[in-house]
């Protein structure tokens, strides 16, 4: 195998290779040979674990439950954002981003950026079964948006955000879940 050892993420497409060979037999969960389904598994995510300890590693299937999955998220959720003068219906999916601006947020769209009233906490629960996440403490990304992570920046759309240590670890967690479900 021959991968970069400072993998952040790993992806297992499993069963991709095996659909339709046939040959193998299922083995048991404990098996930890390589000519069985269940033993190659092990293997696989043996050498993946000892070799790679500080990666996310998470496996793609081909469930029922990533297409309903899918279908969900592809729903239009709409947040009603308090500005000047009434309301304004912002599409979640079309957000990068939204910032901190101390009793304020700015929310960086595709259709550009703009402040309103708010906290970022309070957007945060509203947006809690939608794909956001914090990167650091000053923003919410959505991870539908999120084109590349490389060290300690990721980029969203044409933004490039710091990625906080106390937060790495959730933000690089949230991320691998919304692509393993077939997100990006």
């Amino acid at each position: 195998m021959n991968m970069d050892k400072t993998a952040d993420i790993i992806g297992v497409f499993g069963g991709t290779n095996d659909y339709g060979h046939g040959f193998a037999p299922i083995g048991t969960a404990d098996d930890d040979t390589e000519w069985t389904f269940y033993g190659a598994i092990n293997c696989l995510f043996r050498y993946l674990i000892e070799n790679y300890p500080e990666a996310y590693i998470f496996a793609f299937s081909q469930q029922l439950q990533k297409a309903e999955e899918q279908l969900r998220r592809r729903t239009r959720h709409y947040l009603a954002v308090p500005v000047e003068g009434g309301l304004r219906r912002l599409d979640t999916s079309r957000i990068y981003y939204i910032e901190s601006e101390g009793h304020r947020v700015r929310f960086y769209t595709e259709e550009g950026d703009f402040a309103a009233p708010g906290a970022l906490k309070a957007l945060e629960e509203k947006l809690a079964d939608r794909p956001f996440a914090r990167c650091n403490s000053g923003y919410l990304v959505n991870l539908a948006q999120v084109q590349a992570v490389q060290q300690n920046t990721v980029q969203v759309g044409p933004y490039e955000l710091q990625v906080s240590r106390p937060k790495r670890k959730s933000f690089l967690a949230a991320l691998t879940d919304y692509i393993g479900g077939d997100g990006l």
